[in-house]
């Protein structure tokens, strides 16, 4: 082998090594900036699942809010429905009064004993039943 041939051998194998000392760098570079990436976007979803999670919180607490609220009105609708069948039982007693029953009541009526309709002088409807039932 010449010495021409060697030394042409050697500058291939020196270019060589500098082309691969290159490349390796590059891939270097390329995985440095993937991990950047990587690490910013890590970054983004954890504040992404910090905002959610605050989000989260805060719904749940409208939801105790809501549904505390919703049982003090299922029991306030229960009174209602008791007061309501109460004020029913008065209305009936009323009306057998107002009728005379077979027991010898006197009947109490505006006509027969000269005094007005106290539902008359609010503007409400004079059937009473009908008030107590559109309550509900």
């Amino acid at each position: 082998m010449s010495s021409s041939a060697a030394a042409a051998a050697d500058d291939r194998k020196r270019k060589r090594m500098i082309s691969n000392r290159e490349s390796a760098r590059r891939s270097r570079m390329r995985r440095q900036k993937l991990i950047g990436d990587l690490i910013a976007e890590k970054a983004a979803l954890e504040g992404s699942i910090g905002e959610a999670n605050q989000k989260l919180s805060g719904a749940w607490g409208r939801y105790s809010a809501l549904e505390a609220e919703n049982e003090r009105l299922r029991a306030e609708k229960e009174r209602l429905a008791e007061y309501a069948a109460s004020l029913n039982e008065v209305l009936a007693t009323y009306r057998e009064i107002e009728v005379g029953g077979a027991d010898g009541v006197p009947d109490f009526s505006a006509d027969q004993a000269g005094f007005q309709n106290p539902w008359s002088d609010f503007g409400v409807r004079s059937s009473s039943a009908q008030l107590v039932t559109d309550c509900f």
